[in-house]
């Protein structure tokens, strides 16, 4: 029944909300999204014939969260399998894939970081994203999954495009989440620094000239 699964469905929506604000650990600043987001909720729940539209609002805010947060584990993943594989190419044993899979999965965001002045970098506070990089690492050097991988340029390809595209918008909505002061150049820059800076970084450590 519907009315069993309800409370592990809220239960697992908490912790993917408590995952993604662990992200965003300096998104609580006045004038931001979350900070707005947080006003209004506590101004509709004061009028308890609010009730239902708090939750509502509640749920909907909850579901957007998680949606993103499935995004960037998505993108973390692509890009991987991108490193790991490139590690590969280059004869490396696993150690060194999974180095530079999580090279290319979590080095876009901790150069942004860097440069938006959000210290320490995210990567730093939630380990999911390292996580993902790694177990993908790990899946890519079982021997069928690699044969596939190594046949396929244009998936090795798709994957590098999934991972750019989730990370520059990524990028750019965390300029406006921790800066009060953001404007569209710094958005556009920093988005673009998300998506290849973890690129760039692999092929660096590669010795191969950067793919962008």
């Amino acid at each position: 029944k519907p009315s069993v699964w309800y409370p592990f469905f809220r239960k697992a929506l908490f912790c993917a909300k408590n995952a993604f604000s662990s992200h965003f650990p300096l998104a609580k600043r006045k004038n931001n999204r979350y900070s707005r987001i947080d006003s209004t909720l506590a101004r509709m729940a004061q009028n308890p014939q609010n009730a239902p539209k708090e939750r509502k609002a509640r749920k909907e805010y909850l579901t957007m969260d998680v949606f993103i947060l499935i995004l960037e584990l998505i993108g973390a993943a692509a890009f991987a399998v991108s490193g790991a594989m490139t590690g590969i190419r280059k004869n490396m044993d696993i150690f060194g894939a999974c180095v530079l899979g999580l090279t290319v999965a979590v080095g876009g965001g901790i150069t942004r970081d860097i440069i938006l002045g959000a210290f320490p970098p995210a990567m730093f506070h939630d380990p999911i994203y390292a996580i993902t990089a790694i177990l993908t690492c790990f899946i890519v050097f079982i021997p069928r999954i690699r044969d596939f991988l190594e046949g396929n340029s244009i998936l090795m390809l798709l994957a590098d495009s999934i991972g750019l595209g989730i990370f520059t918008v990524s990028g750019a909505a965390r300029a406006f989440a921790v800066t009060t002061e953001a404007n569209v150049f710094l958005a556009v820059f920093v988005g673009v620094i998300t998506g290849v800076g973890g690129g760039l970084l692999r092929d660096m450590m590669a010795g191969d000239p950067p793919y962008i």
